[in-house]
């Protein structure tokens, strides 16, 4: 089962939840700290500095070709994640 990081954007607690591949699509898990809605963050690379094509498979339903920020930004609000540095 993969391993998905979490993070409150209450209490900013983050953690690491292991989801069976069926539940993928399950993007809020309430906080273990103050039981409001988690919400599920997208793994990134820190040292990127110009946004690059490329295939994002954990937004949504399937994997998506994401061609700017915008429509980073655009996906992750319909979607109900964010991706932590382009936001």
């Amino acid at each position: 089962m993969p391993l998905y990081p979490f993070k409150c954007l209450q209490c900013g607690h983050e953690e690491d939840f292991t989801l069976p591949v069926e539940d993928r699509d399950r993007i809020e898990i309430p906080c273990l700290n103050c039981n409001i809605s988690m919400k599920r963050q997208i793994a990134f690379s820190q040292n990127i500095e110009i946004f690059k094509e490329d295939v994002w498979e954990h937004i949504g339903h399937d994997p998506m070709i994401i061609r700017s920020k915008k429509q980073l930004k655009e996906e992750c609000k319909k979607n109900g994640c964010f991706a932590p540095g382009y936001m």
